[in-house]
């Protein structure tokens, strides 16, 4: 009776090199002989040029997963993903591949996605600068630009403070100012200030040291009361828009979204 013929068919190896700390190296050898692997080589201590080959590709690794991260957060609720193909595949691609991979996806929405986020932006500094100007309209009618004018002689300014330390602003200041306002408005308090040039950041200074900061004044004409009224019908039409575009880009990502499931 002839032997029987045993034919041996070699499986496909994946070829890859691990980086670990050097305390953990016996830890990471033990753990990959139970995993099964095979010829495991260990390498000497990395160059500079390796060391700058790694850190370019967890960087890489990092920039591809906020992208995916910062589109997945306008998936609302549950959805389910159905995977097609091998899924290992997805995992054993060269870094550079699957980062190429997001690059493209991202670019498909990358208009909408920045002028989204330009738009929240947008609408939290006009809440905060709503929200500070309020109180200055009922007893100051001036325009928009003389809360920030600066000049050869004189400058104002808006400070935004903790209620306990405008009315110390004030006085810490007295010498350098030629004449200041507090605003109350629950536990902070708004202080428009004005005085000479020269002596700007000696009250900047005093400001700091107070943890109050200089607010934001938009660059435009008009008083100041027609503007903080604008603002009333201007956020609205921002927020219709932002709601327009923020359906528009998680439509488009549920259309990605198994791609995106399997690049995070």
């Amino acid at each position: 009776m002839a032997p029987p013929i045993v034919f041996n068919k070699s499986e496909a190896m994946l070829k890859m090199r691990l980086v670990t700390v050097r305390d953990e190296v016996e830890s990471a050898l033990k753990y990959l002989h139970e995993l099964g692997a095979l010829d495991i080589e260990q390498s000497s201590d990395l160059t500079s040029d390796d060391i700058a080959g790694v850190e370019a590709d967890r960087e890489k690794v990092r920039e591809s997963l906020r992208r995916v991260d910062g589109l997945l957060a306008y998936i609302e609720g549950t959805e389910s993903v159905e995977l097609a193909g091998d899924v290992q595949d997805v995992y054993e691609r060269p870094i550079e591949e699957a980062h190429s991979e997001i690059e493209l996806v991202y670019s498909k929405l990358e208009r909408i996605y920045e002028k989204t986020i330009k738009l929240r932006e947008e609408l939290k500094d006009l809440a905060e600068t709503q929200r500070y100007l309020v109180p200055l309209t009922s007893q100051l009618d001036i325009s928009l630009s003389d809360l920030n004018y600066s000049g050869n002689y004189l400058y104002s300014n808006v400070y935004v403070f903790a209620s306990g330390s405008a009315e110390s602003f004030a006085k810490q200041a007295a010498d350098y100012i030629f004449a200041s306002k507090v605003f109350p408005l629950g536990e902070e308090a708004v202080v428009y200030a004005v005085a000479k040039a020269e002596l700007k950041k000696k009250v900047d200074s005093v400001a700091d040291v107070l943890g109050g900061k200089a607010l934001a004044i938009p660059e435009e004409d008009g008083a100041l009361a027609s503007y903080v009224a604008s603002l009333d019908e201007k956020m609205p039409q921002l927020e219709a828009e932002l709601a327009e575009l923020t359906t528009e880009l998680q439509d488009n990502v549920k259309e990605n979204l198994p791609s995106l499931v399997l690049l995070k």
